[in-house]
């Protein structure tokens, strides 16, 4: 018989460490709940609690997403300088038509 596989230990004091709904990290970043929903849904380290539809109901995903974890996010995010120079995605040209 195979020995079971130790389960992941979180790091100490995770558990104390403040969670953050969607709610309030859109109301932090200016974004809609459900981008908030998209943009931490895989993220490795988010808490989903999950209740499975029973008897025809709809199933509900909770997200509980730690400080940590909307730091790094954000960072990731961010407008990266690198020697005092700010490098922004390009933006996409948009052809316009004049009436002449």
């Amino acid at each position: 018989m195979s020995e079971p596989k130790p389960s992941p230990q979180p790091a100490p004091g995770a558990h104390r460490e403040h969670h953050y709904s969607p709610a309030e990290l859109a109301l932090l970043w200016g974004l809609s709940e459900d981008a908030i929903r998209r943009l931490f849904r895989h993220e490795p380290g988010v808490l989903v609690l999950s209740n499975s539809g029973s008897h025809g109901k709809r199933s509900y995903t909770t997200l509980r997403i730690p400080e940590t974890i909307a730091r790094h996010v954000h960072e990731r995010l961010s407008v990266k300088r690198d020697k005092g120079h700010v490098y922004l995605p390009t933006p996409k040209l948009v052809k316009q038509s004049f009436m002449t």
